[in-house]
């Protein structure tokens, strides 16, 4: 099985801009860490934590190095499938909270969807899924 999604990006970029430029065909990883951030302020706000608190906990998150450095040799697939699965574990945290059918079935897509960035997303989806079957035995 060949996952391919993160290695079309730059040509998705290129095509959309009508040029190559070595620059513009990054913008997606520097995008990819903000949502990063923005996803963990948004998970901390609904979690009742105070802006200051969420701001930092968002902080911390991208400001990790190996993250950074993700970002800065852009083309790697680990960014895209961490913030998947971040995305998909948010999700189905909320649909156990909630007892939401949408973030269940949001959470099951994005754990599916990491099989298509990479090859070991088919792992990361099935540790995700196990995961969140443990906490409705609990």
């Amino acid at each position: 099985m060949s996952a391919m999604t993160a290695a079309l990006i730059p040509g998705w970029m290129a095509v959309s801009l009508g040029s190559w430029s070595e620059v513009a065909i990054n913008w997606p990883w520097i995008l990819m860490l903000l949502r990063l951030g923005l996803l963990m302020y948004g998970e901390a706000r609904a979690q009742g934590q105070s802006v200051l608190i969420a701001l930092l906990f968002a902080y911390l998150l991208v400001s990790l190095p190996l993250l950074n450095l993700h970002v800065a040799l852009a083309g790697y697939a680990d960014l895209l499938a961490g913030l998947i699965l971040l995305a998909a574990l948010v999700s189905l945290y909320r649909a156990r909270l909630l007892q939401s059918r949408r973030n269940l079935l949001l959470g099951v897509v994005l754990l599916l969807a990491l099989v298509s960035v990479k090859n070991e997303g088919l792992i990361w989806a099935a540790a995700g899924l196990e995961g969140f079957a443990y906490s409705l035995l609990r």
